[in-house]
């Protein structure tokens, strides 16, 4: 409600509060000499000359050149600026940035060759690492340096236990040789066997669980990874939306304001939303839905090492597995209804259940869904 109020309210400059003051000033100060009967002293404005010239350099001042208005503005131009340059909305022509790491007299890049390079102007450009990106790497890194350092106390863990298995191991192959190598030792020496493959089973089963509890920890940390990187772009991308840009600023009239140039890449763009528009599509030049966390890739990395899991089981998380198990139990015929009974005997046969995985198929679909933000084309 405040912002439809003040958005109904007419724009205030400082000119008009200027003009409103001086005003005000002239016509006290009149007011005031003519009931002094001092009316003779005003000059031609209506005021003394001394006010007169005090009231038109502060006009200068504020309103002139290289005034206070041209300063303020330009630092605040100049504040947006460095705004747009800390979220990297500048295009950067890659030209630039190759050229400038090369030593001098080594050319930045090979001169063209065909009138068809000029297709690819739109590849010339880039953008600067921006304070979005940043924060997403950042996050990236941390949840990279964070499931190193569980693997690796695991791993330190598990090996403690592995040397005790070894020594055993070794204390089985002294005892083998040379004592119980007679053969009047068959029988300590078929204990001594059973004893050694309780030893290795028991060293293979628990592989099996350790190596089992390693990929399910580590799903489980790429899973608590996707959800904060969800909230963290959805908020980067409020905050692109929401921050001030230079096209959005009123400057004073007659003023130069330098011109952005639109690479080829965004004139096709901006031509073909005109063509869909014009075909009855919908509008995507101000705002659009931008697609959510693209899945396919954990999910592949993910499944490449299930192969590893002992037992996947069900996951309670996975309403979609739990829906189809409901969907796939087998339907019990209403005796007193026969119709109804033949209708369940010739209904078609379930859907078969998807095969448990380590990352429930509804969560990566409803994480996608999540991740999904509606925003401005700009950003």
């Amino acid at each position: 409600e405040i912002a439809e109020l003040v958005a109904e309210e007419p724009p205030i400059t400082l000119e008009a509060v200027f003009e409103e003051v001086d005003k005000a000033c002239r016509q006290e100060t009149r007011t005031l000499y003519e009931s002094e009967g001092l009316g003779s002293v005003l000059g031609a404005g209506g005021v003394p000359e001394a006010l007169q010239t005090w009231l038109s350099e502060s006009k200068e001042k504020l309103l002139g050149r290289h005034g206070h208005r041209e300063k303020a503005w330009k630092r605040l131009w100049a504040q947006v600026a460095r705004s747009e340059d800390i979220l990297a909305r500048h295009l950067v022509a890659i030209e630039e940035n190759v050229s400038a790491k090369l030593p001098n007299g080594v050319p930045s890049l090979p001169p063209a060759v065909t009138a068809a390079d000029e297709l690819k102007v739109e590849s010339k450009y880039t953008t600067k690492l921006g304070a979005p990106a940043v924060c997403l790497r950042s996050l990236a890194a941390s949840f990279v340096d964070f499931a190193k350092q569980d693997k690796e106390q695991k791993i330190e863990e598990f090996s403690q236990l592995l040397k005790v298995w070894e020594k055993g191991r070794e204390k089985h192959e002294r005892l083998l040789r040379p004592r119980l190598g007679s053969p009047d030792m068959a029988e300590e020496l078929t204990q001594l066997d059973n004893i050694e493959s309780q030893r290795s089973a028991e060293l293979v089963e628990h592989v099996n669980k350790f190596r089992t509890l390693l990929v399910r920890t580590q799903a489980e940390s790429m899973m608590r990874f996707l959800e904060d990187a969800t909230v963290c772009s959805k908020g980067l991308m409020q905050l692109l939306d929401s921050t001030l840009r230079q096209e959005q600023l009123q400057v004073p009239p007659d003023t130069a304001i330098p011109k952005k140039h639109m690479t080829l890449k965004k004139l096709r763009k901006a031509q073909r939303i005109r063509e869909q528009v014009a075909q009855g599509g919908e509008d995507r030049s101000q705002v659009r839905l931008w697609d959510g966390i693209d899945m396919q890739l954990p999910l592949a990395v993910v499944h490449g090492a299930e192969d590893l899991v002992l037992d996947l089981g069900q996951d309670p998380r996975d309403t979609a597995v739990t829906a189809s198990a409901a969907a796939a139990a087998p339907a019990v015929p209403d005796k007193k209804d026969p119709k109804k009974a033949a209708a369940a005997k010739n209904a078609p046969p379930p859907e078969p259940a998807a095969p448990p995985s380590l990352i429930p198929p509804s969560w990566a679909a409803a994480l996608k869904e999540k991740s999904a933000v509606k925003g401005l084309v700009s950003t």
